[in-house]
């Protein structure tokens, strides 16, 4: 439902949106790709959430303001995920859930974030992912206006043969994001 939600977001934003176009030449995130995805992440944040424990968490989406993480910070969650998307590429899926589990452990420990922000960050890290791998496509209004209303087409699956070297790089900057969290060196 959640993935459904989140094609549906992408496929009726209004700006284009491509993989190469999230890092600028300095391998920092653009401005432009920034506010996006914070803006898609909003849109496919639910507004309730069954939690491991069987509670539920209750996201007020009346004030984004009050949700909505920095700038600054929404930069180092997607970093991680460009990391995730790395990993889920070279279909290291355990590699995928520890590094998205260190994030969040890593924001929840800050002690900054309300639990509500905390679904936002995993929902944009998700999200970020998502789109790196090529399972969600941000497309055009005009675009989407041609397809058929009926149908979602889903973009086929990306993953790629990581060598081994790819693998072992993934895999330290994983337990290097462990590492800091776990506050080891």
């Amino acid at each position: 439902m959640i993935l459904r939600s989140i094609i549906l977001a992408a496929t009726l934003f209004a700006t284009p949106i491509a993989v190469a176009q999230t890092q600028t030449a300095k391998g920092e995130i653009s401005d432009k790709t920034l506010k996006t995805l914070k803006a898609l992440a909003w849109q496919s944040l639910p507004n309730k959430i069954l939690q491991p424990d069987k509670s539920v968490t209750v996201i007020d989406k009346s004030d984004p303001s009050k949700i909505v993480i920095p700038d600054a910070d929404a930069r180092e969650v997607i970093r991680a995920a460009y990391l995730s998307a790395r990993a889920q590429k070279c279909d290291l899926q355990e590699l995928v859930i520890a590094n998205r589990d260190a994030l969040l452990l890593r924001e929840k420990k800050t002690g900054k974030w309300s639990s509500s922000q905390l679904q936002y960050i995993n929902t944009l890290h998700l999200f970020t992912v998502q789109l790196l791998v090529g399972k969600v496509q941000v497309v055009d209004q005009e675009e989407a206006a041609k397809r058929d209303p009926n149908t979602i087409p889903m973009p086929p699956a990306n993953t790629v043969n990581c060598n081994d070297k790819e693998k072992q790089d993934i895999s330290a900057a994983v337990a290097e994001n462990e590492k800091l969290v776990l506050g080891k060196s």
